[in-house]
């Protein structure tokens, strides 16, 4: 019994030894060694501090406003300087700003700042764990090395204060709860996004426009859940891509889509045949063949009779578009060759790649920019 009570009290003094090691604090921020690499260090919540470090006044204890992470420190227990890769950083009640290193590569978790407003993001990130519970933070730019946003625990951009958030072109895929319940969103623009999974986009009351990436490829069912935005814009980038959606991709309200692109998607199913008689209509695109119809699509001039003729697309108000000029054609423009000039009112030429909004003049008929 003796020498149980030995060896448990040796294991526990290597286990106290090893956090000594492994864990270092410096300014109120505790930092942990690398496994892999000595020289590397990530910056880790307290929470997670070994009862040594018990008695050191925390950065989230600390009446503080900026939050700066040095790029490089000293370990303490042998001299060792470390290069700071990544951060695990969380609740704070003072912090209003946080400045990273250029040298961190993955933010983990960063979560529970409620009155943070600023937060400066290295230009060499490449991974996006958790940045959630930041309602004051009004504007996020995500930098364009960013290759990986994916959920660790919960919802990975969750309760944010932006009204504008753009994911890069390096993001080619958005996983489940990637975007949600952030309550002041109102324009999204998902830049690179082949493919979405499941609930990827989901409850922004807010949102009004949607914007997809050109290469958008595979929308999977229930996308976009509890999201009712005003318009949803599907872009192109001259390249005729294929690609396919479900019959319930797009669950939600919307008054407008904005299709950019020549050849209609394909999809898994068609809702006006005799299997999806029987399905509820909140689980059908656009709640289905009862409602689609109410939303209006606006295509380019040339490719109306093919969208026209898609299943499920077809039942929607189709509508020709200049998508060049932004303006919404009547059946007599859309006549009207796409290079016709554009001219305001006083007969002047307009601007043709994105003219003001206001009353135009396009081959004889009044055409409005929006």
């Amino acid at each position: 019994m003796k020498r149980t009570a030995i060896l448990l009290f040796l294991v526990a003094a290597w286990t106290f030894a090893m956090a000594a090691q492994t864990q270092f604090c410096i300014d109120g921020v505790l930092y942990q060694v690398s496994s892999a690499n000595p020289s590397e260090v990530k910056v880790i919540h307290p929470i997670n501090a070994a009862s040594y470090m018990t008695g050191k006044t925390m950065y989230q204890e600390m009446d503080i406003k900026r939050l700066e992470i040095p790029g490089e420190v000293t370990n303490p227990a042998d001299g060792t300087l470390c290069t700071v890769v990544s951060v695990n950083l969380g609740n704070s009640d003072t912090v209003e700003e946080i400045i990273l290193p250029n040298t961190v590569k993955s933010i983990e978790y960063l979560v529970d700042f409620p009155e943070l407003k600023s937060i400066v993001m290295p230009d060499n990130l490449v991974f996006i764990g958790e940045i959630n519970q930041l309602p004051k933070l009004k504007t996020l730019t995500i930098p364009t090395s960013v290759s990986t946003i994916a959920v660790q625990r919960t919802a990975t951009l969750y309760d944010i204060g932006v009204s504008s958030l753009s994911i890069p072109h390096s993001v080619t895929r958005l996983e489940s709860f990637t975007i949600i319940e952030c309550p002041e969103l109102r324009e999204l623009t998902l830049s690179g996004a082949e493919t979405l999974r499941a609930y990827s986009v989901m409850d922004l009351p807010e949102l009004n426009k949607l914007t997809f990436s050109p290469t958008l490829a595979n929308v999977h069912d229930n996308s976009v859940i509890g999201t009712d935005p005003e318009e949803i814009w599907l872009l192109t980038d001259g390249v005729e891509r294929p690609w396919k959606l479900s019959v319930n991709s797009f669950v939600c309200h919307t008054k407008r889509v904005y299709c950019a692109r020549m050849t209609p998607p394909t999809f898994d199913g068609d809702m006006t045949a005799p299997e999806y008689a029987s399905v509820p209509a909140d689980r059908l695109m656009f709640y289905g063949p009862g409602n689609i119809g109410n939303v209006t699509l606006y295509v380019p001039a040339e490719a109306v009779e093919a969208y026209k003729a898609a299943p499920n697309w077809g039942l929607m108000n189709i509508q020709p578009y200049n998508f060049r000029d932004n303006i919404p054609l009547t059946a007599a423009d859309a006549a009207a060759p796409a290079d016709t000039p554009l001219y305001d009112l006083q007969g002047r030429p307009a601007a043709t790649d994105t003219p003001a909004p206001g009353i135009y003049l396009r081959a004889g008929k009044k055409v409005i920019v929006r």
